[in-house]
């Protein structure tokens, strides 16, 4: 959360993140596997801003690699609006001719027991 300041009015922003995880393969390297989870992501999803590479694996068939694997996340940050101070809320006017105050309080009606 950052907060910033406009005059004497104090505002604060926040973010959230959408995190999701791909696993990508390619026969070829890592770096293509890499391109293939990001090229998905943002078929689904907007924003992407950055991924983490969790987990890399090969396949190996006759002493040769056949396959790169990544397991990754991404993440996709939504700014929010900033936040507003709550507003104090009125009482609703009570039909039994207490004051907002008074019936809150449980007191009876005056004259009435």
């Amino acid at each position: 959360m950052r907060t910033m300041e406009r005059g004497t009015r104090v505002e604060s922003e926040m973010s959230v993140a959408r995190v999701s995880e791909i696993s990508a393969t390619s026969t070829r390297s890592f770096v293509e596997a890499i391109t293939q989870g990001i090229e998905r992501a943002n078929k689904t999803l907007r924003n992407v801003r950055s991924a983490w590479i969790k987990e890399q694996q090969v396949r190996v068939s006759e002493d040769a690699i056949t396959e790169y694997q990544v397991n990754m996340t991404t993440f996709v940050n939504r700014r929010l609006a900033p936040l507003q101070p709550s507003l104090p809320t009125r009482a609703a006017p009570i039909d039994d001719g207490r004051s907002p105050a008074t019936a809150m309080a449980g007191l009876p009606l005056s004259g009435k027991k």
